[in-house]
């Protein structure tokens, strides 16, 4: 029998996928197959402000179950347990699991990231699960909605009186450099 917590988890989880089938905000894998059409990958990749470049991907603070490009500090992620690995009295990964714990995968972008470079960090990220803000395991997969958002924080560098959510929409590849299309939405 499901507990409380598994049934509630699911509902908000089956209400998110409702919710994201008339979004125009983009997933994991929507967002990699746009890089993957992007014909000059070697352009460096801005935000629509065209100041601030993505520094590396991360649990989102408004939902932990999706994802933050981040525009200042880096990323972190974990290879995913192993299905008999031990879990903890709030289902997490024991810390003192038999086959040695989870392994941190660095998801910070280099200085000056391409758009390869953040193609690349996609797809290590996909399948992979992110440990949220206040604790948690949360796998990231090509259906994880995106955010733009610095680690900590669910609001991204550009706000207005009513939204502080910068949702990504869209990629543009201009003649130099690759444009990632924000919007303010409330979650």
């Amino acid at each position: 029998m499901m507990d409380l917590q598994t049934m509630l988890n699911n509902a908000m989880a089956a209400n998110r996928a409702t919710e994201m089938l008339t979004s125009d905000q983009l997933t994991l894998g929507e967002l990699m197959l746009k890089l993957e059409a992007v014909k000059n990958k070697d352009l460096p990749i801005y935000f629509d402000n065209t100041k601030k470049q993505p520094t590396g991907l991360d649990s989102w603070r408004g939902s932990y179950r999706e994802l933050s490009i981040n525009y200042k500090d880096g990323g972190a992620c974990y290879e995913q347990a192993k299905p008999d690995c031990k879990r903890d009295e709030f289902g997490d990964h024991a810390y003192n699991c038999p086959c040695g714990g989870s392994k941190e995968i660095d998801t910070t972008l280099p200085k000056n990231p391409t758009a390869n470079d953040l193609l690349e960090k996609l797809k290590l990220i996909n399948g992979k699960y992110v440990v949220g803000y206040k604790g948690g395991d949360f796998t990231m997969g090509k259906t994880t909605p995106l955010w733009v958002a610095s680690y900590g924080s669910s609001a991204g560098y550009k706000t207005n009186k009513d939204y502080s959510s910068m949702a990504v929409v869209d990629i543009k590849e201009l003649e130099t450099k690759v444009i990632i299309v924000t919007k303010l939405k409330e979650y």
